[in-house]
């Protein structure tokens, strides 16, 4: 396949050149895309990662004639954003979609505790949701089940361009048990929920170790080696040699350390790493860029541009200006023991964006206070007593 040439040859108004473009790019992708879902922790069995992989052609051809084909790294991180939307609804909803994971255990690892991580999977995803559940306000007669298929839809006509007609037979195509018959009425009450716009605002806004970094610097990781050979490279590079996406190797080496390895400032400043001591800077140099990576953080821009697109929507101002999703993305980071200042470092310029005031104050009451801490004791109780909470 000639890289750009299949993806614009997609989007031609004819539809036999469309279809000849879009088994180009089935045959090109299909076995990267199935690798891509492999790949996830506690992936799904290798029947269904042909079902998503299908689900995700099926959508690029829905969409096709709204492609925009700026480069091939574009579109091909397009597909694997419609293949990880593709598989959050089924991710969670069918442990039979795990059995493989047991069968392909590593050699040696018994069988009580394969299954005893399983079970972990799907406990560690209960309390997500009834995390999502006390913090974002949702609706508590809703299950998790439900709240997926919100967040998928909404993502799909909300971050994707899909239609409601279009999002509504995407997910008709693969239906939860006992569930109404989904309709272009049913999709559009479920995106103008406050409820599922929070829910796809703090899914959107929260980036973990790895999101984060390649949001900072552009580019994919697959694994952890990857940052260790980035920064095994920089060790043969000036630090003021362009690295990658235009950005120089003291800019990704800091940008890894700081972000995925998550070291302290001050370790940095000092030179305390054996690669910024043979940069030779000062702390006021390292300072500069470590305040040029904190202008590349995703989150003012990512805010933005949902503010935008959730625009036309009634109750947006229940969205963002409130406290909800700030809150959840305190507690989220909290649990990975970032310092409260880091947290308001992060998050609290868009918070401000939004229209949203986040002090140190607010963050020290919801965590020292325990605020949040309750609130989600008090619904886990609800719904699964004490002895379960313990």
């Amino acid at each position: 396949m000639d890289g750009l040439d299949s993806w614009r040859k997609l989007t031609s108004p004819d539809e036999r050149v469309a279809e000849g473009a879009i088994h180009e790019i089935r045959s090109a992708y299909s076995g990267r895309l199935k690798a891509y879902l492999r790949s996830k922790p506690h992936g799904p069995t290798a029947d269904v990662i042909e079902d998503l992989a299908q689900q995700v052609f099926i959508r690029l051809w829905v969409m096709r004639s709204r492609l925009v084909c700026d480069s091939v790294a574009a579109c091909t991180k397009l597909l694997y954003r419609m293949a990880d939307n593709c598989r959050v609804d089924m991710l969670r909803r069918d442990k039979n979609c795990y059995a493989d994971n047991i069968d392909e255990a590593e050699p040696g690892t018994a069988p009580h505790e394969v299954a005893d991580n399983v079970e972990l999977l799907f406990l560690a995803e209960l309390l997500k949701h009834v995390v999502n559940t006390s913090l974002l306000g949702l609706d508590a007669e809703i299950s998790q089940e439900g709240y997926n298929r919100r967040l998928l839809a909404a993502r799909l006509c909300l971050l994707d361009g899909f239609s409601a007609d279009e999002t509504a037979l995407i997910l008709s195509q693969n239906p939860l048990e006992n569930e109404p018959s989904i309709t272009k009425e049913v999709i559009q009450a479920w995106i103008a929920d406050v409820g599922t716009l929070r829910l796809l605002a703090y899914d959107t806004l929260y980036h973990d170790p790895k999101a984060l970094v390649e949001a900072i610097l552009g580019i994919e990781i697959e694994s952890g080696s990857d940052i260790s050979n980035l920064i095994k490279e920089a060790h043969m590079h000036p630090p003021d040699q362009i690295a990658v996406n235009g950005l120089t190797w003291d800019i990704v080496v800091l940008a890894m350390l700081a972000y995925y390895l998550c070291e302290s400032r001050t370790d940095m400043l000092n030179s305390k790493h054996e690669i910024i001591k043979g940069w030779n800077y000062s702390s006021a140099q390292i300072l500069t860029l470590l305040n040029e990576i904190k202008e590349m953080l995703p989150y003012v821009p990512v805010t933005q541009d949902l503010m935008k697109r959730i625009s036309p929507i009634d109750d947006r101002d229940k969205v963002l200006s409130a406290g909800y999703v700030w809150e959840r993305l305190v507690f989220e980071h909290a649990l990975e023991e970032l310092p409260q200042l880091e947290i308001l470092e992060r998050i609290g310029p868009a918070a401000s964006t939004a229209g949203y005031r986040l002090s140190g104050d607010t963050i020290n009451s919801w965590l020292s206070g325990s605020r949040s801490r309750q609130k989600v004791m008090k619904q886990w109780k609800k719904h699964y007593g004490e002895t379960a909470y313990a």
